[in-house]
């Protein structure tokens, strides 16, 4: 500071010869954690501040990682009870759409005997051309599955 307690109004410049040598430092610190507990330190902060609430927080997220874990024990439960109910419809079908099968070529039969061959004809040919369609047309619909992907660049 000058005469009067004014600040200077240029400061004085550093000489090329000492510039050289003049350094600028910066020093950083930063911490970071991540999950459902602080880090100790911060346990302690609060420990200090409100005695027994680093255990507060300990009990706390132990309650939420079991319970985490209990509700992913249910749907994993739920998963596997839906595709066994899934896997008993599907075979309940099966079963009905094979005595479908069977009556109708035994009524197919039965017209046979009774000198009906247009309707033996309908209802047998119809129930096997069914039966036919049932297991092609899915797989018609059902695009192949390539092991080449088509937006992927093919290598030359």
């Amino acid at each position: 500071m000058n005469d009067g307690d004014k600040p200077e109004a240029n400061p004085p410049a550093v000489p090329p010869s000492e510039a050289a040598h003049m350094e600028l430092r910066e020093l950083s610190v930063s911490a970071s954690f991540a999950g459902p507990i602080p880090s100790p330190r911060i346990l302690q902060d609060y420990d200090r501040i409100l005695a027994g609430s680093a255990e507060r927080i300990l009990q706390m997220a132990e309650k939420q990682a079991a319970h985490r874990l209990e509700i992913e024990r249910q749907i994993t439960l739920a998963e596997i009870e839906d595709q066994r109910a899934q896997r008993l419809e599907i075979q309940r079908g099966q079963n009905y759409g094979l005595v479908a099968v069977i009556t109708s070529l035994a009524l197919s039969g039965v017209a046979v005997v009774f000198n009906q061959p247009w309707v033996a004809g309908v209802i047998g040919g119809g129930t096997l051309v069914s039966l036919a369609g049932a297991f092609i047309v899915p797989r018609l619909l059902t695009p192949p599955a390539s092991s080449t992907n088509q937006d992927s660049p093919q290598p030359k």
